[in-house]
This record gives structure tokens, C-alpha cells and sequence, in this order.
């Protein structure tokens, strides 16, 4: 699979998540959270042609600060990253906002942590990261 063959995947998949949850011509929150500046500027520009409002987070800590004065519809998290991990994160949204969708993008050698957290009902889906 190449690059783009993941972000073509990941773009169907969280703008299916969406569709699914009931938008209308408001388009939802994605909080993305990626400590590569890249992956995260690329995501935006994508979903943000596509009308939905973007806030982002380098880490997991600067995620979960974000989230306890925010809300958004779904996040988008790098199961790799400093701080707060993409697991303790995801259960925290759980807990505090059942509503908010979480997608787990990741490399190749992460998969089975994210079919991992797709069992513990922790993420709604998992995508392949297009940087592995």
C-alpha cells in the first residue's frame, strides 16, 4: 500500500464516520492528534476542504488539556506519542464524552494495539498511517 493508497483509506474512513453520525450541512470538530507536523497539516488541509473544523495537538498531553475545555465530534490519534498515550486517551474520551468517535491511525507494527483497542471499545475504527 502506498502513501496516498492511506490517505485515500483514512480520508473514506473518517469522512464515512462522519456521514454515519448524522452531520448536516454542519460539518463536525476533528481534533487531530500527531506529533509529525506534516501528517497533522496534510489531514487538515483534506478535511478542512471538505468543511469540517480542524484543531490539532502534538502530543497527548497537549490533546487532553485541549479536551478538558473543548469538544469536538471525533478524534483522530497516532496511537505513537509522547505524553498522554493514544490507549490512556481514548479511554478518557470514553469516559468524559461517549458521543465523541476516536479513529487510531497507525504504522504497520502497530496494528495489533489497535485491533487491540477496537476490541476494548476504545476507537471506532483504525486506519493505516500513510508514515507508518
Amino acid at each position: 500500500m502506498t502513501k496516498w493508497d492511506c490517505i485515500s483509506s483514512w480520508k473514506e474512513t473518517v469522512l464515512n464516520s462522519q456521514e454515519q453520525a448524522g452531520s448536516s450541512d454542519k460539518k463536525g470538530t476533528i481534533l487531530l492528534i500527531d506529533d509529525a507536523d506534516t501528517i497533522r497539516q496534510v489531514f487538515r488541509r483534506i478535511l478542512e476542504r471538505n468543511r469540517y473544523v480542524c484543531s490539532e495537538a502534538s502530543n497527548g498531553d497537549e490533546a487532553r488539556e485541549w479536551l478538558s475545555t473543548h469538544s469536538c465530534d471525533l478524534v483522530l490519534c497516532d496511537i505513537r506519542m509522547p505524553g498522554h498515550d493514544c490507549m490512556r486517551l481514548a479511554e478518557r474520551i470514553r469516559r468524559r464524552s461517549p458521543e465523541t468517535a476516536v479513529i487510531i491511525a497507525t504504522g504497520v507494527y502497530d496494528v495489533g494495539l489497535a485491533i487491540d483497542s477496537l476490541g476494548q471499545g476504545l476507537a471506532k475504527s483504525m486506519v493505516l498511517s500513510p508514515y507508518g
